[in-house]
């Protein structure tokens, strides 16, 4: 009996001990997996997005050094809502920073001028009598001595991974999706304020990236007489300026200058501008999508450049410029394009 009893008390101490053994791996296993699943979360998300009284504010990481806020507001005489100025905030972490509340920094780029384009747009039911002019984007008109807007933001419409925002709170997000919605006046009815073309912009904005796609709906019969659609600011990107085609052909001049691709006729698939700055630290590219509407450039005279820079430090697309663009009230067109912001160091 004393021997069958030892024998029970040693398997009863095995069971117990193989019992603990399962145990301790299947909580070590459970901790592990959900650690890796919340470092794998954190590590995911290297974007934070911060939106109080009508500014939004994205923030990614830029280098090592540095992160980048890219800050979006009404601009202008129009109040378009749009890309209003970046800025460079140190810090030399792995993650970009949530703190976006500081105040008083001076911007990378405080953005003199618009980044989307405006256009020389008439309405075909109203008089034609005057010299064309540009309309929308940051251009206003001057009347009695006094400039008025030829275009406004009608809404906006923010969400971070696709879920509404709340305002006043540093969200982390992978992505922001921006719709604004402009009406724009023609030349010819600026008088009347007659609003002839509905905008949407939509931009998609994750780390250094924006996607951006237009879309263009006339509410009137109109002609579109130029219209440039991508275009960027060059005062931080002031060296030199790159025209790159499909086939990877490249020229590159002084931003500086007065400058383009050649006519479309000799170079017709212009698909990037390419900015870098003097310092040789940071690179800013433009994207047309060729395959889209008008960016495959059909209403571009073969004369005329597919992407031209000029000395005041603009660079440009060349969507519609030689060959008007007719829309019928109601009809739509649109194109796709891209900027990307690079550290070069």
């Amino acid at each position: 009996m004393k021997q069958k009893h030892i024998i029970q008390l040693v398997l009863m101490t095995f069971l117990i001990a193989f019992l603990l053994y399962v145990l301790f791996h299947y909580l070590n296993k459970t901790y592990t997996i959900d650690h890796n699943i919340k470092s794998n979360m954190t590590n995911e998300t290297n974007q934070y997005l911060y939106y109080k009284d009508g500014n939004l504010r994205i923030a990614h990481k830029y280098n090592k050094n540095y992160d980048m806020w890219i800050d979006f507001k009404p601009c202008g005489i129009n109040s378009i809502y749009a890309l209003d100025s970046i800025y460079l905030i140190p810090n030399e972490n792995d993650k970009t920073s949530s703190n976006l509340t500081k105040e008083e920094i001076e911007p990378f780029l405080q953005s003199p001028s618009d980044w989307i384009g405006p256009y020389i747009v008439k309405s075909r039911n109203h008089e034609d009598n005057i010299t064309p002019f540009f309309t929308g984007g940051w251009h206003g008109i001057t009347q009695n001595e006094r400039e008025k807007p030829t275009a406004r933001t009608a809404t906006v419409t923010i969400k971070a991974d696709k879920k509404e925002i709340i305002e006043n709170k540093c969200i982390p997000c992978d992505k922001v999706q921006l719709l604004v919605t402009n009406y724009i006046q023609g030349y010819n009815t600026t008088v009347n304020k007659l609003e002839i073309i509905k905008e949407n912009v939509y931009y998609t904005i994750f780390n250094n990236k924006i996607n951006i796609d237009v879309e263009i709906e006339a509410l009137d019969d109109i002609t579109i007489l130029r219209y440039y659609g991508l275009q960027t600011v060059n005062t931080k990107w002031d060296g030199q300026v790159t025209y790159i085609n499909t086939q990877n052909d490249a020229q590159t001049f002084n931003t500086y200058t007065n400058n383009n691709s050649q006519p479309k006729k000799e170079n017709p698939d212009v698909h990037m501008i390419r900015l870098i700055s003097q310092d040789q630290k940071h690179q800013l590219n433009a994207w047309i999508d060729g395959k889209i509407g008008l960016g495959n450039f059909e209403y571009l005279s073969p004369d005329l450049p597919c992407a031209f820079s000029l000395d005041y430090g603009k660079s440009y697309f060349n969507l519609i410029h030689g060959i008007e663009k007719n829309l019928d009230k109601g009809n739509k067109v649109n194109w796709k394009g891209s900027y990307r912001f690079l550290s070069l160091e």
